[in-house]
C-alpha cells in the first residue's frame, strides 16, 4: 500500500514485531462460524473465526454507542478537521456508500480512552496487538492482505493484487476521510482503526491496497475517518 504522508507519518512496525509471533500456528486459516451479531441500530454483521479470534466480516455501520448514545454525524469539512471527540460520516456523505462499505469514524469513537463502546456488547475495537496476531496467523505482513481482501473487482479497483479472501475477512476498499475533511481512496484502499494510541496526535491503524497483497500497520492523525471492524472479546 502506498503510504501518503498526509495520513500517516511513521514507518510500519510490522517487521519489528514479526519475531513475537513466530510460534503462532497457521492451521486451518479460516473457520466460518455461521453466526451473526447485531448492533444497537439493528444492523446485522456476519462473523468469522480466524485462528483463535472471531471477527466481524463486515465494516461497522452503527450511529450509536452500545449504550444508545448518539455519535455525531459530521458532514462539514471544516468541522470534521477540528474534532477532538467521537464522530462518524458516510463516504461522500452518501448513505448508499454506508450500506455497502460501512461508515467512517474518527479514532476517538473507538479509542481505548473512550469509556463508551461502539461495538455490540461482548465485542470491541481491536488493539494494535490483536491486528498483528491476525496478520501473522495469515503468514506475515507481505502475504496476509491478499488473504483478507474480497476477491474480484466489483468493489476493489484493478488489479486487486493477490486477493483470495482465504481468511473469510472479506475486506472492502471503503476509502477514508482525511483529517482535513475530504474523501478519497474509495475502491483503492481499506483502512481500519485500532484502539491503540501512538502519541497525543496519532493512533495506529491497518491498511490494505488494491495494488498489492500486503497489510501495513501505520500511525495516522486521530481525526482521520477510517473504517472499524469489531473483534469478539476473549471472555465472551
Amino acid at each position: 500500500m502506498k503510504a501518503k504522508n498526509r495520513i500517516w507519518v511513521y514507518p510500519s512496525r510490522t517487521i519489528g514485531i514479526f519475531i513475537m509471533f513466530l510460534s503462532i500456528s497457521f492451521k486451518s486459516i479460516a473457520q466460518e462460524s455461521n453466526k451473526s451479531v447485531k448492533d444497537i441500530d439493528g444492523n446485522v454483521y456476519r462473523t468469522v473465526r480466524i485462528g483463535t479470534q472471531i471477527w466481524m466480516r463486515d465494516n461497522l455501520k452503527t450511529t450509536k454507542y452500545n449504550d444508545g448514545t448518539e455519535i455525531p454525524n459530521v458532514r462539514v469539512d471544516s468541522m470534521w478537521s477540528s474534532l477532538i471527540s467521537g464522530a462518524y460520516c458516510n463516504y461522500n456523505n452518501t448513505e448508499d456508500n454506508a450500506r455497502i462499505y460501512g461508515r467512517l469514524y474518527n479514532w476517538y469513537v473507538g479509542a481505548f480512552t473512550n469509556p463508551k463502546n461502539v461495538c455490540p456488547e461482548g465485542w470491541h475495537v481491536p488493539t494494535h496487538e490483536e491486528w498483528i496476531t491476525l496478520t501473522f496467523y495469515l503468514g506475515d505482513g507481505h502475504r496476509a492482505g491478499g488473504k483478507m481482501k474480497e476477491k474480484g473487482t466489483i468493489h476493489w479497483n484493478r488489479p486487486n493484487t493477490g486477493a483470495t479472501d482465504k481468511s473469510g475477512f472479506s475486506a472492502l476498499p471503503s476509502g477514508c476521510r482525511y483529517y482535513y475533511g475530504t474523501f478519497e481512496e474509495l475502491g483503492e484502499q481499506g483502512l481500519w482503526w485500532s484502539s491503540s494510541e501512538f502519541n497525543l496526535k496519532l493512533a495506529l491503524f491497518e491498511g490494505l491496497s488494491a495494488a498489492d497483497s500486503s497489510i501495513t500497520d501505520n500511525s495516522g492523525f486521530k481525526s482521520n475517518g477510517f473504517s472499524i471492524r469489531c473483534i469478539k472479546s476473549q471472555n465472551q
